[in-house]
């Protein structure tokens, strides 16, 4: 699988939408793609409703996108 060396998240990693106060809070998808910037870390998720969001490693700092498993 393709991962990024201290990645938070890796291809294949199942992932969590974790904001309460939306509608699609417990949301599951799935990480398609990891993309190493200069100074970020950027990853696509595919989620169960079909829709794929492009997301960069804040959101999981911010508990915006929870990793259920790596």
């Amino acid at each position: 699988m393709e991962q990024i060396k201290g990645s938070l998240v890796r291809k294949g990693s199942l992932v969590m939408w974790n904001v309460k106060a939306s509608l699609d809070y417990g949301e599951l998808g799935v990480v398609t793609s990891v993309k190493e910037l200069t100074l970020n870390e950027e990853f696509d998720v595919v989620w169960a409703d079909g829709t794929m969001t492009e997301y960069d490693y804040i959101q999981i700092e911010r508990n915006n996108i929870k990793v259920v498993k790596f």
